[in-house]
């Protein structure tokens, strides 16, 4: 069985405490190709989980691997996918990435759960807009969570495990979990 940052440490969002080095990656990887059917989707993971193991490693800026690395993810994730998977997010295994990943955008540090399934168009990340040499808070999300097409995760916020956020949703509060939240702002629709 492969752990998660989220059960590695109860304390989410803090990036230090993301567990991934080559063996966990390589195991997330695995999972990741199980469930995606997309074949953009999975070079896209690929990319994604090779630059993190590099970056897990502190590899990053002083290793020939990491060069390649940038080169390929901004030629085949960022101009052709459509997608930004920052190499310092912390992702679970067996993330889904729906119609191949265009426009998932994920800000550095994210901490996302095991089994989570993102549509298109989805915006994990910072709501305010501060210096960019600074930390930022960013958003947790649990374990088999689903986010709509277009949503709008923003903040130092938690999406509670088995959450779903509908499309075009912009969640701004935390979501207990195994709710469904839409609206603009998000509210709760449906609590299990």
């Amino acid at each position: 069985m492969v752990t998660t940052a989220r059960h590695a440490n109860d304390t989410l969002g803090a990036a230090a405490a993301c567990p991934h080095d080559g063996r966990y990656s390589w195991a997330c990887w695995r999972a990741d190709l199980r469930e995606n059917r997309s074949e953009i989707s999975k070079v896209a993971l690929a990319v994604y989980r090779a630059g993190h193991a590099l970056w897990a490693r502190r590899a990053a800026g002083r290793n020939p691997l990491w060069v390649l690395y940038k080169v390929i993810d901004l030629l085949l994730v960022k101009l052709l996918i459509g997608a930004d998977l920052p190499a310092s997010a912390c992702v679970g295994p067996g993330l889904i990435l729906q119609h191949g990943g265009k426009g998932v955008m994920l800000n550095e540090n994210v901490v996302i759960g095991a089994d989570v399934e993102l549509f298109h168009e989805v915006t994990v990340g910072w709501k305010e807009v501060r210096d960019r040499h600074r930390e930022h808070p960013v958003p947790s999300i649990g374990d088999g969570v689903v986010v709509g097409a277009g949503a709008k995760v923003l903040g130092d916020i938690t999406i509670g495990n088995g959450a779903i956020v509908g499309a075009n949703a912009v969640v701004l509060r935390d979501v207990p979990p195994g709710a469904v939240v839409a609206g603009v702002p998000a509210s709760v629709v449906r609590q299990s």
